[in-house]
């Protein structure tokens, strides 16, 4: 930059200016007929005025009211004072804070360096910073994962061969059969057994004779006679070994008083046959023979009147779908050839379609039977009916049809009195079914209903 009359306008070289940059100032203003300048540590003129000065960013010099202004390049370390100009210390350090200033470089300094631009290795050893997602998987520095199984690498958790096992993984406690390791509890081994414990600890035993030896299976002293000591007592009644005489045979050598004890009717070989065995009171006293009366008669066992009859009892509801004449379950009886027989009946039957109504017979299973009877019943029209029932050298009599109201929980009551005699031993059966068969039709016996009989000669 020239100023007035093409002489160059003085630049500051650095900041602060220096003796040098003050001096062609000097020589500036000279040239400009300002001779009463003088240099120290600032401008100023013999009449002791500073000259005018203005920091800018442009340098220079100007003339402006009347007056020269220096135009001094703005900086933080160049100050105008009441002496002129200055450098202020505290920015811009002397030169001899450069000979040894490392600490204006280190972390904080007034020139700290940044590492980061640097090159090569750090003298000492450093911490590093938090990077631990960095040898992540996709990371900037990933490290392997599942690698083979001599190689160290992070692991995955699962069954793979290269993965790791997770902590609850049931594997790790469930029941398993241990493998083949007996070796490992004998005398040597990676997991020896005690051998030959005290007595009272479970152990390996060796076999001898020692007092915690085992004895051989083919010892001498397992089999070998020998006197028994003396121990009789073991034997009697409370002793250790008590014998049973329950399984001893012979007589005893002294009498015994017996226990209380019962005997069945057919150990006592003195009764008289047909009387009864009984005592001479309720609650004890001695037996006695009982002779039935007139009217009473044994049958094995059995005591009944001579003129009773025997009850033959349907203990369930009994059922014939779609057929005739099936044999009742409970109305059977045997019969010997050529006696004579009288039943009574009184039934409840019921059926559920008026059309099947229900039908019923006596019969014998072998040969043929003689007699006759009657029975009274409701008609098809539910009127009152009675019928002869006949039986002529026949091994049935005829179909006897009832009526019935078409609801097998609405009973209907049926009675009849039969005499007969069999040509056969042989056995008699009450039959019934359907009057007139036909698909889902039922006839029914009621449970309840009996039938009474007895041979009469």
């Amino acid at each position: 930059m020239t100023g007035m009359g093409g002489f160059p306008v003085p630049g500051f070289s650095k900041y602060p200016p220096t003796q040098d940059d003050l001096q062609m100032v000097r020589k500036f203003m000279q040239r400009f007929a300002r001779t009463d300048l003088w240099i120290s540590d600032g401008l100023y003129s013999n009449t002791s005025r500073l000259l005018a000065i203005n920091l800018s960013a442009t340098p220079g010099l100007e003339f402006s009211g009347g007056a020269l202004k220096v135009k001094i390049k703005a900086s933080a370390g160049v100050l105008i004072g009441a002496d002129g100009l200055y450098v202020d210390t505290a920015v811009v350090p002397s030169l001899t804070s450069f000979n040894d200033h490392s600490a204006r470089h280190e972390n904080g300094g007034a020139d700290e360096i940044s590492i980061a631009g640097l090159s090569g290795l750090a003298g000492d050893a450093q911490t590093p910073t938090a990077h631990a997602s960095s040898h992540n998987a996709g990371g900037a520095d990933a490290m392997a994962i599942d690698a083979v199984a001599g190689t160290g690498s992070l692991r995955t958790l699962g069954t793979a061969s290269t993965a790791a096992c997770a902590g609850n993984d049931a594997r790790l406690s469930d029941a398993r059969t241990p493998t083949s390791h007996a070796s490992s509890h004998n005398a040597g081994g990676g997991d020896a057994l005690a051998i030959d414990a005290v007595a009272g600890t479970g152990s390996l035993r060796t076999l001898g004779t020692a007092s915690t030896a085992a004895c051989a299976g083919n010892d001498s002293r397992l089999s070998d006679a020998r006197t028994p000591t003396a121990h009789a007592t073991s034997h009697q009644n409370g002793g250790s070994d008590e014998i049973s005489v329950a399984g001893l045979s012979g007589l005893l050598a002294d009498g015994q008083t017996p226990l209380t004890h019962t005997h069945a009717v057919g150990d006592i070989a003195s009764l008289t046959a047909g009387v009864l065995l009984g005592r001479t009171n309720a609650s004890g006293g001695v037996g006695q023979e009982i002779t039935p009366g007139a009217g009473l008669a044994m049958s094995g066992q059995t005591l009944q009147a001579k003129d009773a009859m025997t009850v033959l009892l349907a203990t369930a509801d009994q059922d014939v779908v779609n057929a005739q004449n099936q044999d009742s379950t409970y109305f059977t009886f045997s019969v010997t050839a050529a006696k004579r027989y009288l039943v009574e009946v009184e039934m409840a039957i019921s059926g559920d379609n008026t059309t099947g109504d229900f039908e019923w017979r006596f019969a014998v299973a072998a040969g043929t039977m003689n007699g006759g009877g009657t029975t009274q019943s409701l008609n098809a029209t539910l009127g009152v009916q009675n019928i002869a029932i006949t039986a002529a050298a026949a091994a049935n009599t005829a179909d006897l049809a009832c009526g019935v109201s078409a609801n097998l929980e609405a009973p209907q009551a049926v009675r009849a009195l039969f005499a007969f005699v069999p040509s056969n031993t042989t056995t008699f059966k009450l039959q019934f079914g359907n009057n007139s068969a036909a698909a889902g039709r039922t006839s029914r016996i009621m449970q309840g209903s009996i039938v009474r009989y007895k041979q009469m000669n």
